[in-house]
This record gives C-alpha cells, sequence and structure tokens, in this order.
C-alpha cells in the first residue's frame, strides 16, 4: 500500500483516540522537554505557523526545533550531556533554561527587541499572534549563543 492507501484504511475514530492518549500521555510527563512544551503549548494543539507560507523555513525551523526541544542551545547540549537541571550554567552565571534564553538572559537582550508586546513567559509568547516575529527571534538567538 502507498502511504495515501494505508492512511485511507485507517479509521478517524482510532486516529483521534491516538491523539487523545498521546495528549495524555504528554500532559502527565514530568521530563524537562515534555514540561518545556507544555509551556509552549499548553493545549497541545497544532499551531497555525505550520500554514503560513511567508515564514522563511530557516525561522520556521529554528521555532520548530526549539518548540521540540531539539535545537543547538547549549542547554540541549547539557541535557544529552546528563548534567542535572540545577547544574546548566549559562555564560551570564544564571541556570540555564529554555525559559531563561527567551526571556532574560543577557547574550539574548537585542533580539526579544524584535518581537513587541507585552511578554514574559513562554506561554504568553508562543500564544502571540504575530509567531511569524517569534520564529525570527529564536533563528536569532541561535545565532546569540
Amino acid at each position: 500500500y502507498s502511504e495515501i492507501e494505508r492512511s485511507k484504511s485507517i479509521p478517524l475514530n482510532y486516529i483521534r483516540n491516538q491523539n487523545e492518549l498521546l495528549k495524555d500521555r504528554v500532559s502527565k510527563s514530568k521530563t524537562t522537554k515534555r514540561h518545556l512544551y507544555k509551556l509552549m503549548n499548553p493545549t497541545l494543539s497544532p499551531p497555525p505557523l505550520y500554514n503560513n507560507c511567508n515564514v522563511p523555513e530557516r525561522h520556521r525551523i529554528a521555532w520548530s526545533q526549539f518548540r521540540l526541544g531539539s535545537h543547538n542551545f547549549p542547554v540541549e547540549k547539557m541535557r544529552w550531556a546528563r548534567v542535572k537541571p540545577e547544574n546548566r550554567m549559562c555564560g551570564c552565571g544564571a541556570v540555564q533554561t529554555e525559559e531563561h534564553i527567551i526571556t532574560v538572559c543577557p547574550k539574548t537582550a537585542e533580539s526579544r527587541l524584535s518581537v513587541k508586546g507585552n511578554w514574559n513567559d513562554l506561554t504568553t509568547l508562543f500564544d502571540m499572534d504575530d509567531q511569524v516575529n517569534v520564529a525570527k527571534m529564536i533563528y536569532q538567538m541561535g545565532n546569540d549563543y
């Protein structure tokens, strides 16, 4: 079977049920990556940015990788090295988390200026309508490190 033929043979109710089971598993998870993802997407719904054709591919990729915890910021490298969360230190002296990088780190202060509005946490940032500039900011922050 081709992928299209196979997808037609899977009942829609089964897909919805599997989706709900996955959402339930993610919402109950205690891992730092899933906690981070829940901060950025509390409803666990598909982001509208994926349907926006006006986003440069490099920005969309950086945005997606950040949301999925599959980025190249030092905190991710420390996670892979099994450094305990409280020992993942940033060059500025604070404990480095994704939220620290995006919201308060002095290294990324200039990039933060590109996103207007009243936001100071990941939940608010990723709930904003202007995800195009959020994606651009995350891309720029990747260059800051």
